[in-house]
């Protein structure tokens, strides 16, 4: 993250609204305990938080981003509920959405498995080319012990390659590829 951000991110903080030159939504989304809220939290705030409760239906955060180009984006994330029974509540958020993180835990084959039926949601109901990328979650965890690994980085890329989506592995316990600037 650049010194910039950092800035920006203090002075929305502060209740400060900086002027930016596009609004972006951005969904997140995968099953109930992949770390949906944790990487949002690390993202936006640095910090892993100690006693996570389930996201009840949607919540929602900004951050003010200085692009490379020039200029800056507002980046209007959702965080989303991963239990079944909140579904018909958060697909009206899928609406308007031009970025999406579909999330999975790597030390979970069935939240993998869930992934197309994610992305299908997300395909039929967010903005026509919206920017998707396969998030596996819970690096930390194989850095540890890599028996505990379920889905293999290759079959992920492969997936997230037959499907146009971005990939990449993080761990929002101990922020591995959370700031980086491919990100944004």
């Amino acid at each position: 993250m650049s010194q910039n951000s950092e800035i920006l991110n203090t002075y929305e903080d502060l209740g400060i609204e900086m002027k930016y030159d596009h609004l972006y939504k951005i969904i997140i989304i995968g099953d109930a305990s992949v770390g949906k809220t944790a990487l949002l939290s690390k993202y936006l705030k640095g910090v892993f938080p100690t006693s996570p409760l389930p996201t009840v239906a949607t919540e929602f955060a900004t951050k003010i981003i200085q692009i490379k180009e020039g200029g800056y984006i507002k980046a209007q994330i959702w965080d989303t509920a991963g239990q079944e029974k909140y579904k018909s509540i958060t697909y009206h958020h899928y609406k308007k959405s031009v970025g999406g993180l579909i999330m999975y835990d790597i030390t979970k084959r069935s939240s993998f498995d869930n992934v197309k039926n994610w992305y299908k949601d997300i395909i039929t109901l967010g903005e026509k080319g919206c920017i998707i990328a396969l998030v596996g979650n819970k690096l930390d965890l194989i850095e540890r012990n890599e028996r505990k690994r379920e889905v293999s980085t290759k079959e992920a890329q492969t997936y997230a390659d037959d499907n146009h989506m971005l990939f990449f592995e993080t761990s929002a316990y101990n922020g591995n590829n959370i700031n980086e600037n491919y990100l944004y």
